[in-house]
């Protein structure tokens, strides 16, 4: 089986490629972002891309394809409709409708 940062090449790679100030396209962002919530990325490959992400600066098209694949691995929750009204989105991933993205 490929694992899903296979896809960008390697860990190494993407991490290497941050470090020298080149942006990601969306899918390997997206790749990197699948490893880490798949679980197949370890916490030193998961600090490892953050810090490098961060010092080289993020960049519309990484969040955009980071953002795609963690809106594609969450679970959509049904509420009842006597309470769907007063649900109340606090953190950040667009329940609110106010067209922005949480990244903190």
């Amino acid at each position: 089986m490929v694992s899903e940062i296979e896809v960008a090449g390697s860990w190494s790679q993407v991490i290497s490629q941050l470090l020298a100030g080149k942006d990601l396209s969306a899918s390997h962002a997206g790749a990197a972002m699948r490893s880490v919530l798949s679980g197949e990325a370890t916490p030193s490959q998961i600090t490892a891309f953050i810090v490098a992400l961060r010092a080289k600066g993020e960049t519309e098209i990484e969040l955009e394809g980071m953002l795609t694949e963690v809106r594609r691995a969450a679970e959509r929750v049904f509420l009842p409709d006597e309470i769907a009204d007063q649900a109340l989105d606090i953190v950040g991933t667009g329940g609110d409708h106010s067209h922005s993205v949480n990244v903190s």
